[in-house]
């Protein structure tokens, strides 16, 4: 067969069953290279998704110089959230109220503000670099909480900021949560989400911040910021000093997600 094919200018074609039907249909190499460009092009998408999301929120907040982690969550799905008057109304007085933070009581959003095809949520003066999170109409969300740190002098006088490890993993814990409900409950959308998360020392060193503005004659320059140290307090203690750091993940949104109120699931990886 592959020779007739050939010789008539034809690509061979390749069996595949269709699961759940009596019969075999054949694919050309044309339909399956047109599969995994669409499969890898879908990729990219995401990609550059996660960075326009993310570039939106360090953007407008690249001048916090404290610590953050920022955590930037988008759907393979997009889903749809109509943004007007009506469920405006009914959004700010949810997300008001909302407690982002797992076990907490605590209230960090206490304005909601309409931007370009998402929700702005933080505290009315920009000057109280309170945590921040951007919700947008497709189900993508980011958030970026500042980090309590403790200045701690080293033996050779130089100076670090100590995060404690169990901050970050409270936080780590409670984004994802947070983010997933957007996606589920407003936008309606389901499956798998990939997830992204940025520890930096400040706004600056976040991958996506814009170039820091070169400071003018006569101005003195902003005095760089002590390095990060996160440290883990255990049984085995241990110290990791960096200006940042990254992880990525892709993970589930399911009914059972929501139900037991807990943070999207792993999906499993091959």
């Amino acid at each position: 067969m592959a020779g007739e094919d050939a010789a008539h200018g034809r690509l061979p074609a390749l069996p595949l069953r269709v699961q759940g039907v009596d019969k075999t249909d054949w694919l050309t190499e044309t339909h399956v290279a047109t599969a995994y460009h669409q499969r890898f092009q879908a990729a990219a998408d995401r990609r550059e998704r996660m960075r326009e999301v993310q570039q939106d929120l360090v953007a407008a907040e690249c001048d916090r110089d404290r610590p953050h982690l920022v955590v930037t969550l988008v759907p393979e799905m997009p889903g749809e959230m109509p943004i007007n008057q009506r469920s405006f109304v009914a959004h700010k007085e949810a997300l008001s109220a909302a407690r982002p933070l797992l076990g907490l009581s605590h209230q960090p959003f206490v304005q909601v503000s309409v931007g370009r095809r998402r929700l702005r949520l933080g505290w009315p003066s920009p000057a109280a670099r309170r945590d921040v999170a951007y919700l947008h109409d497709d189900g993508a969300g980011v958030c970026a909480h500042p980090i309590d740190t403790r200045v701690y002098t080293m033996d050779d006088d130089a100076r670090v900021r100590v995060v404690d490890a169990d901050v970050l993993v409270h936080r780590l814990m409670s984004a994802p949560a947070f983010l997933g409900a957007h996606a589920q409950d407003r936008c309606g959308t389901t499956g798998t989400v990939n997830i992204e998360v940025d520890l930096v020392d400040e706004m600056y060193s976040h991958p996506w911040a814009p170039p820091e503005p070169i400071a003018r004659p006569g101005v003195p320059s902003r005095e760089p910021a002590h390095p990060l140290v996160v440290e883990q307090r255990s049984e085995q203690s241990a110290t990791f000093m960096a200006v940042t750091a990254q992880a990525e993940i892709t993970a589930l949104l399911d009914e059972r997600t929501r139900s037991r109120g807990g943070s999207p699931r792993p999906a499993p990886t091959s």
